[in-house]
């Protein structure tokens, strides 16, 4: 992967190609590290399938807009096109201006999502949006809960919290371990020092 250091206008910031070892996914997460970009251009080709389009990319966050050249797709399935690509290249583009029409073309949806989830996306960018789930949780009614609990968007939050909890139980004996052997240390340090005093 290649990376330019202090990006300047229309200046590559990323490149490299997709294949086995490289998705879109790490893709998505180099574009996040580079926060310096406000409004980047992350085109993405497909070698197999002979296609090529673009993601609009802002404050290195959100993708607010897809494009597949030729005008063969917009929007959230241009997305879904670019993103499942396996063998292929990409390039991502500072691009200092405000980005092109046919490159905002949906509500934001952030980065870190469509790093989590991929690349099972779902069928409509409106469960992707720039909502998180606090506000989703604070604003839901009794009637609308039953329904909220099948939805996509709940989905992905138990797929979050699954994460969340998997995480927490696979580091748990070492959280143990590191304070019972903090507590054994201190207890003798303790011991040693009422000895000599």
């Amino acid at each position: 992967m290649n990376k330019s250091k202090h990006p300047r206008k229309y200046d590559c910031v990323l490149s490299g190609t997709l294949h086995a070892g490289t998705t879109p996914r790490e893709v998505l997460w180099s574009v996040l590290k580079e926060r310096t970009v406000s409004s980047g251009i992350l085109r993405i080709i497909d070698v197999d399938n002979k296609f090529e389009g673009e993601l609009g990319i802002c404050q290195g966050t959100f993708v607010v807009g897809a494009c597949m050249k030729g005008g063969k797709q917009s929007g959230y399935n241009a997305l879904k096109t670019l993103l499942a690509v396996r063998n292929g290249s990409y390039k991502y583009t500072n691009y200092v201006d405000a980005l092109p029409p046919h490159l905002d073309n949906f509500e934001r949806i952030r980065l870190t999502t469509l790093i989590s989830i991929w690349p099972n996306l779902p069928l409509s960018a409106e469960v992707l949006s720039n909502r998180n789930s606090l506000n989703r949780m604070r604003g839901i009614t009794t009637a609308e809960a039953v329904v909220v609990k099948n939805s996509e968007a709940s989905v992905i939050d138990r797929n979050v919290m699954d994460q969340l909890q998997a995480w927490d139980d696979r580091h748990m004996n070492l959280r143990a371990a590191a304070f019972w052997s903090t507590f054994v240390a201190v207890s003798c340090l303790a011991a040693l020092l009422g000895m000599a005093g």
